[in-house]
């Protein structure tokens, strides 16, 4: 009973009860971060360490934004301020919804959204990226 994670869902706490938590959690395309006072919050396992997640690492390093590795709970994530998702094909995707309740009125955070620029302009960045026509 596989349930597909994207923009569109959203999750019911019977939902994450059942289990689907892991899912939002371990699905190693879609860690979930979650923003509070204390900075940026990702789960510290269960999550793929992947390239797009450290790269928002570095990315907060560069705001002067801290992050935090430790446990996620779904409290934690309906008290956020800002919720963010990374992936290789998204990048840095706001969530605006938990359990059908809106994360700061519905709308995208601030951190959210720098982080999410940032991450697309080092895109084009020569210090970030290399252009396929470089390496061909």
């Amino acid at each position: 009973d596989g349930l597909r994670i994207n923009m569109k869902n959203i999750f019911t706490l019977s939902q994450i009860e059942k289990g689907y938590l892991i899912t939002l959690f371990a699905n190693g395309d879609n860690p979930r971060v979650s923003v509070d006072e204390n900075g940026i919050n990702t789960p510290d396992y269960g999550v793929l360490e992947g390239v797009t997640r450290q790269t928002v690492f570095d990315l907060a390093k560069e705001l002067n934004i801290k992050v935090n590795k430790k446990s996620i709970t779904i409290e934690m994530l309906k008290s956020s301020k800002e919720l963010f998702a990374t992936s290789t094909a998204g990048g840095v995707m706001p969530i605006t919804k938990v359990s059908g309740e809106n994360i700061k009125q519905g709308t995208v955070g601030d951190i959210t959204r720098k982080i999410h620029k940032l991450y697309w302009d080092k895109h084009s960045d020569p210090m970030w990226s290399t252009s396929i026509n470089d390496i061909l």
